[in-house]
């Protein structure tokens, strides 16, 4: 049963960065007005991977039988702040 699990929760988590990089990207390029911030590769690769770890961590508490509105709710918050804070230590380098 474990293995079956953990099989699902890496499918979702691949799945999830997946179908979330373009979306990212594109936001990125709308939202970010530098163009070195914007076409930044590692920031849509790290967000996309915070978005598939996202939806598999709201799995395993559905597995779990803790999946409530609080639970999702703190669980998006402390993801958005992590990102806020890899926004504001990192700086982007341009791409060649």
């Amino acid at each position: 049963e474990i293995p079956l699990y953990t099989l699902l929760l890496g499918a979702l988590f691949l799945c999830g960065a997946a179908a979330a990089r373009p979306f990212l990207y594109v936001l990125g390029r709308r939202i970010f007005k530098d163009r070195v911030r914007a076409l930044d590769q590692r920031r849509v690769r790290r967000q996309s991977y915070e978005v598939g770890l996202l939806l598999a961590a709201l799995a395993a508490l559905a597995g779990l039988r803790a999946f409530t509105w609080v639970s999702v709710l703190l669980l998006s918050l402390a993801f958005a702040i992590a990102e806020l804070l890899f926004l504001a230590h990192f700086q982007a380098e341009p791409n060649v």
